[in-house]
């Protein structure tokens, strides 16, 4: 897989990056995707986005979560890859996900 073949299965279906980022007045909010594309969860907790997200990869086999800076972690059932996995919240999520394993 060539490095914009990676990139490209690491964004939720349907969801495009984000010209411009602005920045953010409170917590932030993290959306989780489903293979189709469909936001199903924002939450600015953390805790909530990994309980959706092991669902949906319980249900379809794997999921997105989106924050709002675009940073964007896949996860299914062999863990959690990201194109920022040096991130706070995808190293939190990454260790939440497979402590619950």
């Amino acid at each position: 897989m060539t490095d914009t073949e990676t990139l490209a299965a690491l964004r939720p279906p349907g969801v495009q990056p984000a010209l411009f980022h602005l920045p953010g007045d409170g917590p932030p909010v993290y959306t989780v995707f489903d293979r189709d594309g469909r936001a199903h969860t924002r939450t600015a907790s953390l805790g909530v986005a990994a309980t959706a997200a092991r669902f949906l990869v319980t249900e379809q086999g794997e999921a997105w979560v989106r924050a709002e800076d675009d940073t964007t972690a896949r996860v299914d059932p062999n863990g959690v890859t990201s194109d920022h996995p040096e991130h706070p919240w995808i190293t939190t999520l990454t260790a939440t996900l497979e402590a619950t394993r």
